[in-house]
């Protein structure tokens, strides 16, 4: 009697079969796994990077609050003197950008470095968030927001008021820089502000 076998070859391929089944599922799982990390790092980004921008937000408003001399009770010491025009913001013929210590700035003439770029905005002569208004610091941040002002003036051509030239320098350039959780995350924002 002759007997034979006839499924003996095939016991190898269902092995093969169930490890490609393995390997496919674990790439899969893995690119899913990157995917996903991938995407909560964008998303942490995103989130500090907002944050950051709402910092640099609200130094522009402390700055207003600066150039308007309002304080929030009981901080008690507003700038002295106040801003006023021109007064206070160093020599105008400054090249690059003049600054005083308080962050009052004559801005560049045209050409040089502009002040964005050359004004230090981790100290002086930048100024912290709430020095002149009281404002509590910001939380959630790796450094609290700072700004400087430039005064910039109009000169009205030939008008003269008792023999003395008018200018008119009630516009303000704020630039402001806030800082997200992680210290690399800045934002840097400009406005021009005409007081009332």
């Amino acid at each position: 009697m002759h007997t034979t076998i006839t499924g003996a070859r095939q016991h190898g391929a269902v092995l093969i079969i169930a490890l490609l089944f393995l390997v496919i599922l674990t790439i899969l799982g893995v690119t899913a796994m990157t995917a996903t990390t991938f995407e909560e790092k964008i998303s942490g980004n995103t989130r500090d990077l907002n944050v950051a921008f709402q910092a640099a937000e609200a130094a522009l408003r402390d700055a207003r609050r600066d150039v308007n001399g309002i304080v929030i009770p009981p901080f008690a010491a507003p700038r002295n003197p106040p801003i006023s025009g021109a007064t206070g913001f160093g020599d105008p013929i400054g090249t690059p950008a003049t600054c005083s210590a308080t962050g009052l700035c004559f801005p560049a003439a045209s050409g040089p470095t502009p002040a964005l770029l050359s004004v230090d905005m981790t100290a002086a002569p930048s100024i912290a968030y709430g020095a002149y208004s009281g404002i509590p610091g910001l939380t959630g941040v790796s450094a609290q927001p700072r700004y400087f002002i430039e005064v910039l003036c109009l000169p009205a051509a030939g008008a003269t008021l008792g023999g003395t030239a008018i200018d008119f320098c009630n516009f303000y350039r704020i630039t402001a820089r806030g800082y997200g959780a992680n210290p690399n995350t800045q934002v840097t924002l400009q406005e021009i502000y005409l007081r009332p």
